[in-house]
């Protein structure tokens, strides 16, 4: 990866995006926590339209209630972009005005999770900053969360 600069950077910008993953999907957790919400979900509606009555409704159910649960997941894609040195603490303050939380992060890296309990939380909904040798920070958070931060014009 290039190293992108700071130097050019609107004077409220937190935030430069410079690539987006495609894969939400932070730790087997997450797999597991998508694959028993597609079960429940998918057991409740089956076993209601057979209360029902309900007849060829299999393929409707588990096609709509797959389509959407991914779909719903995919906002926790990884945004990845440079944080300007001087611009880290407004970023976690804008963090914690969204919920997020400081958490143990790994050697250099500062790790925030979203205040949730850990059974609602999914792994991928977090944001890691990490110091590059320039002064400004790796940052990686969902997208949901560079949407929110774009709507208030403070990511590129």
């Amino acid at each position: 990866m290039t190293a992108t600069t700071c130097s050019s950077y609107p004077a409220n910008a937190l935030f430069r995006k410079e690539r987006a993953g495609i894969y939400p999907y932070a730790t087997g957790r997450d797999l597991a926590i998508l694959g028993m919400l597609l079960l429940t979900v998918i057991g409740g509606l089956l076993l209601a339209g057979h209360w029902l009555g309900y007849a060829n409704f299999v393929l409707p159910v588990v096609t709509g209630t797959t389509t959407g649960i991914v779909m719903g997941v995919q906002q926790y894609r990884p945004v990845h972009g440079v944080v300007p040195a001087g611009a880290r603490t407004a970023l976690l303050a804008q963090l914690a005005d969204l919920g997020f939380i400081a958490s143990d992060g790994a050697g250099n890296e500062a790790l925030f999770v979203h205040k949730a309990p850990r059974w609602r939380r999914w792994d991928a909904n977090r944001v890691t900053l990490r110091q590059r040798p320039d002064g400004d920070f790796d940052a990686a958070l969902p997208h949901c969360v560079f949407h929110r931060m774009k709507d208030r014009s403070l990511a590129l």
